[in-house]
């Protein structure tokens, strides 16, 4: 006989790593899981909403910034939360002086002059800022365009 859940109420199967799994209910709090979902359409997210909210507010939220970091590079978060950190301007502030330099050699150098930010990772913000302007530079073909 299987159990069904209540009409009206989220079961989630849960896999364990020994191959059972575990039922949990979701409680009401955790229903409305809507929000999360842009998550998963991760670079939908980033070049639709995020690039718009970029343009019409001129800088971007904390939240839409570690976005792109953990998109181009999740192991990379730390080192860029601490030089955000260390540099002593907040997300909003760093990316609202992108937002008002004049070339876009002035947008790559607000954002390398942060410590833990390399020319990939300030492409990868720069790109979904400015989508038309900017592309993203891979680490590895740096360093392979870089040899003699």
């Amino acid at each position: 006989m299987t159990r069904r859940p209540p009409k009206g109420s989220i079961w989630v199967y849960v896999l364990r790593k020994d191959g059972s799994y575990a039922i949990l209910e979701i409680g009401d709090e955790m229903k409305d899981l809507s929000g999360y979902l842009k998550y998963y359409f991760l670079e939908d997210y980033l070049f639709g909403e995020v690039n718009k909210n970029f343009k019409k507010r001129g800088y971007l939220t904390p939240e839409e910034f570690l976005a792109i970091v953990i998109w181009k590079s999740n192991r990379a978060k730390t080192n860029v939360l601490k030089g955000v950190n260390k540099n002593g301007k907040t997300i909003n502030k760093i990316t609202s002086d992108i937002a008002h330099a004049k070339t876009p050699q002035q947008k790559l150098e607000t954002l390398t002059s942060i410590p833990g930010i390399g020319i990939p990772m300030a492409s990868a913000i720069l790109t979904v800022c400015y989508p038309n302007d900017f592309t993203i530079e891979l680490a590895r073909r740096s360093k392979i365009l870089m040899k003699p």
